[in-house]
């Protein structure tokens, strides 16, 4: 990891979304040092920083989809050494795909969803922003026909337990402190949190 940390990154998918969110451009690397994903005195790029490079060498996500049981698997994707910002994307993709259907009701087109994209998304988000990354194991994620497991490879924080983790008074105990900045700047991430509340109240609707 040493090498990573220590190489020219490429941020071509960071430097996008940031132009496209914030409207302005992203200046490398003051941008970066600013943000705490780079130490001009180290020289060296933080975790965050290596996340989000498009040669993010860390752990990414696995992703395979079943059919009415566990054994017909249909199809298995990882989604890896690219930066965790095309991985949520692709991962949102296929969601899209097999989760969301187009009705006509006269002369109206309307998108079903038979599972909330916004709860999946938020389960997703703060999966990838709260996990160890020391780990060496992917996330994975399986997609069943009425239901979505993803599967961290994290233990719970320290000072945190299920009972904390399942509240809607979630406590603010950051792993990843720079790479939730940058998601708080993308609006991937609630600003103030509460993200059982959010996903609850997604999943409130449906059966």
């Amino acid at each position: 990891m040493q090498s990573e940390k220590e190489s020219v990154l490429i941020f071509r998918t960071f430097e996008k979304m940031f132009e496209n969110t914030l409207g302005i451009s992203l200046e490398i690397p003051n941008t970066l040092i600013a943000s705490g994903l780079y130490d001009p005195d180290q020289g060296s790029y933080a975790d965050a920083g290596l996340l989000l490079s498009d040669q993010n060498p860390f752990p990414g996500i696995d992703l395979s989809v079943y059919g009415k049981a566990r054994t017909i698997l249909k199809k298995r994707l990882t989604f890896e050494n690219e930066s965790v910002l095309d991985q949520i994307q692709k991962v949102l993709s296929v969601f899209k795909k097999h989760f969301t259907c187009e009705t006509i009701n006269s002369f109206y087109r309307t998108v079903k969803e038979q599972i909330p994209l916004n709860g999946f998304r938020d389960v997703l988000v703060n999966t990838v922003a709260h996990r160890e990354w020391q780990t060496d194991v992917p996330v994975r994620i399986e997609f069943f026909e009425n239901s979505v497991p993803i599967i961290s490879p994290s233990r719970l924080p320290d000072g945190m337990n299920k009972e904390d983790c399942l509240s809607c008074h979630n406590l603010a105990i950051l792993r990843n402190p720079s790479l939730v900045f940058v998601f708080r700047q993308f609006s991937l991430i609630n600003p103030f949190g509460a993200v059982t509340a959010n996903i609850q109240a997604a999943y409130s609707s449906y059966s």
